[in-house]
Order: structure tokens, then sequence, then C-alpha cells
């Protein structure tokens, strides 16, 4: 059993809270926030410890720190628990910049504690069975992913989606770590990107990356301004199209389903088959700053425009 500390009770952390109360291998020790959410309260009234200050969290017994706080509160709150000698696991993406990953990295090999970023879109059902047939993939002419949230009102971004970072960096590492499980990013090519802003937020709320790999164009479009919520993936080849529902945890090809794997909620999905990896996790280092060095990839003569709002 693995004894654990979350740093974060937002509506992220619901999620993996009410897997962790359902796992048998994970107990939660203790749980900080700044504000005491009603999550805090939930917690609290099955007498698990809550605090405001995360520098107040007992931490004897605990053997693994979440971290699910908003992107740029993860170098401070990463740092301090590997200074505590404790494994630390981050919500994606891990910073805010390379600089500030690499030297968490840095930090977790040379004390010998586990750095990692929870990246959630690799643990869907529809993801564990395609990992066993990269025949799916064979002869791929050209990928297009699709991904929806519905964070803004009348053109602006919803203010409690602000701590996101924008469209890209809330979701294109979740697109990028799912193409990294057959594809190798350092191949990658940037050919363009485009965006659309929020001028009250300055968050991007529509982005398209298009990506090169040896013959194969890879789409990246992402959408916040559209009003809902679906994420897919169509995989183009010579003689039929692969569709992945990523939203209903299923996969089609040439319009027939060949998986169902929907059962209970997609993230709970996410973060139950994650955690059964907790007691035998290997981290990657080098993958993770390649994922995170395409995340933050600018380009010159990108196409930027702020969206004034409906």
């Amino acid at each position: 059993m693995k004894n654990v500390a979350i740093v974060g009770l937002g509506v992220i952390a619901q999620k993996y809270v009410d897997v962790m109360l359902e796992s048998s291998l994970i107990h939660i020790r203790t749980v900080c926030d700044r504000k005491h959410t009603s999550l805090a309260k939930r917690l609290s009234d099955l007498g698990i410890p809550y605090f405001q200050d995360y520098e107040a969290m007992p931490l004897e017994g605990v053997d693994v720190v979440f971290v699910l706080t908003p992107v740029d509160t993860h170098w401070e709150l990463g740092n301090y628990f590997l200074m505590k000698r404790k494994h630390v696991f981050l919500e994606k993406p891990a910073t805010q910049d390379l600089k500030s990953l690499d030297n968490l990295i840095s930090r977790s090999i040379k004390s010998g504690i586990v750095l990692d970023v929870i990246l959630h879109w690799r643990y869907g059902n529809e993801v564990m069975f395609l990992k066993n047939r990269e025949d799916l993939f064979s002869d791929a002419k050209r990928i297009h992913m699709i991904i929806d949230d519905p964070y803004t009102k009348d053109g602006f971004v919803i203010p409690s989606k602000a701590s996101l970072g924008g469209a890209w960096l809330d979701s294109g590492i979740n697109a990028l770590s799912f193409l990294s499980l057959w594809f190798d990013l350092k191949a990658f090519r940037l050919k363009s990107s485009t965006a659309r802003y929020c001028d009250k937020t300055s968050l991007d709320i529509h982005h398209v990356r298009i990506y090169e790999f040896d013959k194969m164009e890879i789409v990246i479009e992402i959408h916040w301004d559209r009003g809902k919520n679906h994420k897919e993936t169509l995989v183009e080849k010579s003689d039929s199209v692969l569709r992945i529902d990523h939203t209903n945890q299923s996969v089609y090809k040439s319009n027939i389903k060949v998986f169902d794997g929907r059962s209970e909620d997609r993230l709970k999905t996410h973060y139950h088959n994650f955690l059964k990896t907790l007691q035998h996790h290997t981290t990657d280092h080098e993958a993770l700053l390649e994922l995170h060095k395409l995340v933050f990839e600018k380009q010159e003569g990108d196409s930027y425009e702020y969206n004034k709002g409906e």
C-alpha cells in the first residue's frame, strides 16, 4: 500500500480522490488546499487531516505526494517535496517552462526520489486496448486529433478555467503524450501553428498545430470555443479510417466498432488505470523532457489573433 498526500483539492482532485478511496492500494494520509473546498470538507469528515499551508503538512509515513494544483505552482511545490525526500507526481503539464522541469528532474535524480507527471490520456480504456493493437496504426497517412472543452462563455475564458493556462498548454500535452506511445517525438517537425486568443486573459481558446512525421501529417486541433466536450482521433489509412472516441473510450474501424471501453466516468477510468501502475512505476525523464519540449515549442510566423468575444 502507498500512503499519499494530496496538494490541491479542486475539481480535478475529486476524480483522483474518488478512485483512491475505492482502492486497496492507496491510503490518503493528509491533504492540503488554500481554500476549504467542498472536497476538503468531505475528506475532513472522513477523518483525513486537512491543512491550508503545505509546509504544515505532516509527512511522516507519506510515500508519495500528488500535486494537483495549477501549473504555475508546480515548480515550487515539486521542489519543496523533493527536498523533503518524498516521491512527487505532478498534474500535467509539469511546469511552465523546460528549464524548471529540467531542474526538478536533476534534483530527483541526485536524491534518488521519483518525480513524474501524470499523463492521464495514456490510461483510457481505449488506449489500453490500442497498446496491444499496433497494427491498427500501420500505414497511417494522416492523423487528426480534435479536442473540445467548453471553457469559454460569450467568447471569453470562464474565470474558473483560467488557471489551466489555455487550450494548448492544457490539452496539447494530452495529445502529444498519446502519440508518443507509438511515435518518436524527436522526429516530429512543426510545420505550422495557428491560434485565437481571448483578449481578457491572453489565453488561447482555439489552437491548431500541424506536425510532419516521416511522410505522415499529424494535426492537433483544440477548441475551447465550441461549447462542447468531446475528444477523438482520426487515423486515415489507405484502405480505412480508424476513429478513436476518447470521450466514450471506444474504437471504430471504417465505422465498425472494434472496441467499447465505456464503464465509469472517463477521467476516473484514467486515474483508476494509472494507480494500478503505481506499485511498479518507472519514469523516463528523457521522454518527459522531449514531450514538454514540444509543448513549449514556438515557431516564427505563427498565425495568432485575438478574440474580442461575441
